[in-house]
């Protein structure tokens, strides 16, 4: 049966996670990077139906790979022209092999690799049928494990009879799970904060002893309580939940940034160490850098001479985040915004170098068709910085309307105002100074204050 049904189905906000997807139909000549709303944001055109995909790479390009008529028959996953396309679709470079099929990868030396087929001498390939043969009949010599890759080739084996309790309480764990989640995204949309907080504490007083709890769930309440920024109650939480969960890498980043929250940062970055060992992630050295440049802000603050120390550590954990993922703009743009505020000619040469990188991460979460807030101040902020009046002057009316509490404007207004100060007698600031002045006379209305208030 064909389906008749193309394009988006269902579309449901909250649970959709932002951002692109890349999509080759397998029949089609096309690469499609399509939003989250099903908009077809950018397209390549081939020569070929695709042969198993294609995926970017860290520059910005195209890597696909296209079906040869040439290829072995009746053979699945058969691709034979590698292709690398920029993002205007011009080729950049290509190799063929009618044996390539399934993955390929371009490696970090700029060489590339694939799985390709070669034809066995008869010789060899009579020993290995041999040997095939030889290990079936082997396999099949009681006792026979029920889970054996030998059912896929004698589908009259006696399969595993499981009962219907188990079928059943795997059942009742998934519709639980799922019931979960939507009490959670209910009592985070309460408002006051105070009263999702009651909601949610309460959740947390249902659940009874943490020690046999799903682990799913507590991560989720976890979650729960950063997205109502209620660090206090999170790091309670965490501290309560057994050593196995307090291991995941997803829960010490949380507990390490709630610690930062309440002012514990030398313990913040203890708890973060394990992670970093391991190699790290974008999320880890972004909560890391979050860490030093609240060290930074308070030092400067009270005049210390460390401050400029704390700037500096910030930068290159920031820096290092955006290197090791650089299809997340979060740790990229407050790189910038350092280096902006650092103000040297050192720093505002490397400014300049990752000003151009940051923005080929932004469309992930949507850029300038984004419906969150920061990713729309992200956009724009990278526009000021890159000297785009054009760019800052379109999103700027849109940064303003999808602004819902002053502190969110507030800070893109604090950002904004310290690159102005760095630059000071160095770059035009008129533009900064003029989006900031309307960031402020927002803050000001959310605020209910008159415009010359803040």
């Amino acid at each position: 049966m064909r389906h008749q049904n193309f394009g988006l189905q269902i579309y449901d906000e909250r649970r959709a996670t932002p951002g692109y997807t890349l999509f080759s139909p397998l029949q089609g000549k096309v690469t499609n990077l399509i939003g989250v709303r099903g908009d077809i944001v950018h397209q390549w055109s081939h020569p070929l139906t695709v042969g198993t995909y294609a995926y970017l790479l860290e520059n910005g390009n195209l890597l696909w790979s296209g079906r040869l008529r040439e290829g072995p028959k009746h053979m699945g996953g058969l691709g034979g022209l590698l292709r690398e396309y920029d993002w205007n679709g011009n080729v950049v470079w290509e190799y063929r092999h009618v044996g390539q099929h399934h993955d390929f990868r371009r490696r970090s030396n700029g060489n590339t690799i694939y799985l390709g087929w070669e034809p066995l001498p008869e010789a060899a390939a009579a020993t290995l049928q041999q040997g095939l043969v030889e290990r079936i009949r082997a396999g099949l010599v009681p006792p026979v494990h029920e889970d054996s890759p030998l059912f896929r080739f004698f589908p009259k084996l006696k399969g595993m009879d499981m009962s219907h309790e188990i079928t059943d309480v795997f059942r009742e764990r998934v519709a639980y799970a799922q019931a979960f989640k939507d009490k959670l995204a209910d009592a985070r949309e309460v408002k006051p904060r105070e009263a999702a907080l009651a909601r949610l504490n309460a959740i947390r007083h249902d659940l009874g002893n943490l020690q046999v709890v799903d682990q799913g769930v507590l991560v989720d309440l976890l979650l729960s309580y950063r997205d109502v920024r209620a660090f206090q109650e999170l790091i309670e939480l965490y501290e309560a939940m057994p050593g196995g969960v307090q291991d995941a890498a997803v829960v010490r980043q949380q507990y390490a940034l709630a610690l930062n929250r309440i002012g514990e940062r030398r313990k913040a970055i203890r708890v973060l160490e394990p992670i970093l060992k391991n190699g790290g992630d974008a999320e880890t050295y972004g909560i890391l850098g979050r860490v030093y440049k609240d060290y930074y802000k308070a030092a400067q603050a009270q005049g210390r001479s460390e401050a400029r120390a704390h700037l500096e550590k910030a930068i290159e954990a920031y820096t290092r985040g955006f290197e090791v993922e650089l299809t997340d703009y979060y740790p990229g743009i407050n790189a910038i915004l350092l280096l902006a505020d650092l103000g040297t000619d050192e720093a505002m040469h490397q400014m300049d170098r990752l000003v151009p990188r940051v923005p080929l991460a932004v469309p992930r979460r949507g850029g300038a068709n984004s419906i969150d807030y920061w990713d729309l101040a992200t956009v724009l902020t990278l526009a000021l910085l890159g000297h785009d009046p054009v760019t800052a002057d379109a999103m700027l009316p849109r940064v303003l309307a999808a602004a819902e509490a002053s502190w969110m404007v507030e800070t893109t207004a604090d950002d904004l105002e310290r690159i102005a100060a760095a630059w000071e007698g160095k770059r035009d600031t008129a533009k900064l100074t003029a989006v900031t002045a309307a960031l402020r006379e927002k803050e000001a209305h959310l605020k209910g204050l008159p415009a010359a208030a803040v």
